[in-house]
């Protein structure tokens, strides 16, 4: 959410048991509209993480983007 923007976000983070964490969000627009996001990561074991990017259809969950249903983050040195 950009500062300034008039947009508020509430959601939640918790496990789903299965070792993934989850994040559901909903924004709140200046407008008052809403949507609902939901960004997961899985350690895959190996100082390298999968996360998802995806948003609440009226069929389910989508990606946010092409491609943002399975994205790779990986750990470097600092």
């Amino acid at each position: 959410v950009e500062p300034g923007s008039g947009v508020e976000e509430k959601g939640e983070i918790y496990g789903d048991g299965g070792g993934v964490i989850v994040r559901d969000v909903t924004p709140t627009a200046a407008d008052g509209t809403t949507a609902t996001f939901r960004q997961t990561f899985r350690d895959l074991g190996d100082g390298r993480f999968e996360t998802t990017l995806m948003r609440k259809t009226g069929d389910g969950w989508a990606p946010t983007f092409p491609g943002s249903e399975r994205l790779t983050m990986v750990r470097r040195s600092t």
